[in-house]
């Protein structure tokens, strides 16, 4: 059974992963609310919410945010090493993947840089280390780390993660070499699980020793982050091509609500965690995987846009201004915290006399979305149809039917 829906803009074609492999449109939605999740948390940080208050807790956990675009990546960007890997298929070429990683995220980050830079005179990404801020590494020196646009530091973990994961992947056809489907899903899995431990544990052992403004803010302290994204990826091919009941009767459409209820709960343990002071380890290291896994799950199992099976949190992700967020979130990410800091610097939080984080919070989401959406339809579409400059015919994704049935895009 499969299912298609009419996006409410070109986004799946622009969007749509390597010939072969379905597309999962959900996925832009909880893009969105990634980033409208890190917005949220600038808005207490630069507006003073996180710093007192009742509810600072709740505005402090919305950092979440950025593991959440983390594991996003580990799942749409794996699924198809994965997917070709578990089919006996080849792998998607190195030199095409690395063409649309570029496309995706170089144009609009270099825009974006060069606009604000110039507009509020940031002269140091022009000078010497000018190649640093513009080539995605320079949270790798003490003395460009804080330079030019700040959210840029997750950035240039992303663009790590995805220089290592076609060698993950090659990494991993050698070891399933000469085991079962199922047996070399079960070592993978195992595997995953070891390197987001060990993550983990790098992350608190350097974070209490230097601080984690520095050290831990590269991929060796934030790969477990990635880590529920890739383990649902893997999941999901074992269900679509049969390897595993497990994995199949985990990604089925009605335990979606129960996933959102557990990503809910660990919601709410992260809040705790910040309230009660406890280890920065316990919600980076514990609760988080706990909450990007579940959160995440809805998306993957079931009807991606079907109307007569889907569960809430589905109905939820399918709501059209959530979708539309989501194809513009990239821009939102970019130019948020720049636009936010002058929005307060200006008192344009005013706006609603009986609540400053309330006035901020409106004028920051309304502007950032129009930045947003400027770098989605300016730069962003343009680069994005050179993904398909050769061959010139768009091929339509499949979009993925509920794990636990048959279903015909696969591969």
């Amino acid at each position: 059974m499969t299912t298609s829906t009419r996006a409410p803009t070109d986004a799946g074609k622009l969007l749509t992963p390597p010939a072969g492999n379905p597309r999962f449109p959900l996925f832009d939605s909880l893009r969105a609310l990634a980033a409208l999740s890190v917005v949220l948390f600038h808005v207490g940080e630069i507006g003073g919410g996180n710093r007192g208050g009742a509810l600072w807790p709740v505005g402090a956990s919305l950092s979440i945010g950025v593991p959440i675009f983390f594991a996003i990546s580990g799942f749409l960007l794996y699924r198809p090493f994965a997917n070709a890997a578990l089919g006996g298929r080849r792998r998607p070429r190195v030199l095409s993947y690395a063409r649309r990683r570029v496309l995706r995220i170089i144009p609009a980050y270099w825009v974006a840089l060069t606009a604000l830079g110039v507009a509020f005179g940031w002269s140091e990404i022009f000078g010497a280390d000018f190649w640093r801020y513009y080539g995605l590494n320079q949270i790798y020196t003490r003395d460009t780390f804080d330079g030019g646009m700040g959210v840029a530091w997750t950035l240039c973990i992303e663009a790590t993660f995805y220089a290592l994961l076609p060698a993950y992947a090659i990494a991993m056809e050698h070891l399933r070499a000469g085991r079962t489907p199922w047996r070399a899903v079960q070592l993978e899995v195992a595997l995953l699980v070891v390197l987001g431990i060990a993550s983990g544990v790098a992350r608190a052992l350097i974070g209490e020793a230097h601080g984690y403004a520095f050290p831990t803010a590269m991929l060796p302290g934030t790969f477990l982050w990635f880590v529920p994204g890739m383990l649902l990826a893997l999941l999901s091919v074992a269900a679509q091509q049969g390897v595993s009941p497990i994995a199949a009767a985990l990604l089925r459409p009605r335990n979606g609500t129960v996933a959102w209820v557990v990503a809910l709960a660990a919601f709410g343990e992260l809040a705790l965690c910040w309230d009660r002071n406890a280890p920065r380890w316990l919600g980076d290291d514990l609760v988080t995987p706990l909450l990007t896994f579940t959160l995440l799950l809805p998306a993957v199992a079931g009807p991606a846009v079907a109307t007569s099976l889907r569960t809430v949190p589905q109905w939820v992700l399918a709501r059209r201004p959530l979708l539309w967020l989501g194809m513009i979130s990239y821009g939102i990410y970019l130019y948020h915290a720049t636009i936010m800091a002058w929005l307060e610097a200006h008192d344009a939080a005013r706006i609603v006399p009986f609540s400053h984080w309330l006035g901020l919070a409106v004028t920051s989401v309304v502007a950032a979305a129009i930045a947003g959406a400027g770098s989605w339809y300016v730069v962003e579409q343009p680069a994005l149809r050179r993904k398909f400059a050769r061959p010139r015919t768009v091929p339509r994704p499949a979009v993925v039917a509920p794990a636990a049935e048959s279903v015909r895009a696969g591969g």
